[in-house]
């Protein structure tokens, strides 16, 4: 047979998710074509993670008519 021990309480996480409002996307923008700038100055310029940042230039590559890209929701109207 087997014994069953007590589950351990869950650790609580280091990490948490950042929820950026179209103006920190603006703004990440603006630096993006006006500043010209390197991509972590523009990233860091705009208090954006740089990760987050390469996401939203990708989208903006794939489709630059799109303008800024804003986040996908499940929006059901």
């Amino acid at each position: 047979d087997t014994e069953m021990k007590e589950a351990e309480p869950k650790k609580e996480r280091d990490l948490q998710c950042n929820v950026y409002t179209l103006e920190y996307r603006k703004r990440y923008f603006y630096f993006l074509k006006e500043k010209h700038m390197k991509p972590k100055e523009e990233a860091s310029a705009a208090n954006v993670n740089y990760d987050t940042a390469r996401k939203w230039k990708k989208t903006y590559d794939d489709d630059p008519e799109r303008d800024i890209p804003v986040k996908k929701t499940n929006k059901t109207s």
